[in-house]
């Protein structure tokens, strides 16, 4: 994979602010006590951690538009519908690449993106580990700075969404995750209805207690091999909550 750029790392750290807001006691979901924490990462990330928590935001950011966007939960439901294997697995490219001509996902997904780079959305930042520490510098972002993000997600990786449980609209939950970069049968989940946002661990055996959860993964493309290329990892990315 291509080096992803120092603006973009500082991706990893755009809710910083949100480190303020107090946590007295965990909030509930549908009567559903969770507690908000996260792993430790180190100081340094991996390429690993990094590739992950990438995955954990464009996971989150869908979930986010997904929850919030009528137009664009519809067309997310159109392209499941309309599979050939009435797939559990939808490619990011074709929801938000260039040749789609329905934007309605894309636009909702950069309002959302610029909802969390403005802060206006504070209340509702992701805890763990998508609110690390910033390292240093200017965590602003420049207007082009979802072009950028984009093109990491689109031109730099190939990442797709995993429904291990399908995907209900009648349900106004989602569940995000992505897969962990590693053999770990667990990761971060985060729950969101339109008013709340909670931290949980999801894994294989309690999945089905997670509302429409879905999973951001690296997957192979014959046609980007150089941009995908993840034998770094050796792993299996199928396999995670594979059910």
């Amino acid at each position: 994979m291509k080096t992803s750029t120092l603006t973009l790392l500082c991706l990893l750290f755009f809710c910083l602010s949100c480190q303020k807001e107090d946590n007295p006691q965990a909030p509930t979901l549908n009567n559903k006590s969770i507690e908000l924490q996260g792993k430790n990462r180190h100081a340094e990330p991996t390429a690993a951690e990094i590739l992950e928590n990438k995955m954990e935001w464009a996971s989150y950011l869908i979930a986010h538009t997904l929850i919030n966007d009528a137009n664009a939960e519809a067309q997310f439901i159109s392209l499941i519908n309309a599979s050939i294997n009435s797939t559990s697995t939808i490619s990011l490219e074709s929801l938000l690449g260039s040749h789609v001509s329905n934007t309605s996902f894309l636009d909702a997904f950069e309002n959302s993106f610029l909802e969390f780079l403005s802060g206006e959305n504070c209340l509702k930042c992701p805890k763990g580990d998508l609110q690390p520490d910033c390292q240093g510098g200017d965590c602003a972002f420049p207007c082009s700075s979802f072009c950028m993000f984009l093109t990491y997600l689109l031109e730099e990786n190939c990442f797709e969404i995993y429904l291990p449980n399908g995907y209900d609209g009648t349900v106004d939950i989602v569940s995000s995750t992505a897969h962990p970069v590693n053999t770990d049968n667990e990761n971060d989940c985060y729950i969101r209805d339109a008013d709340d946002v909670l931290f949980d661990s999801i894994n294989v055996l309690n999945m089905s207690t997670f509302e429409n959860p879905i999973v951001v993964r690296p997957y192979d493309n014959l046609y980007m091999v150089d941009e995908c290329d993840y034998s770094e990892f050796s792993l299996d990315f199928t396999l995670f909550l594979d059910n």
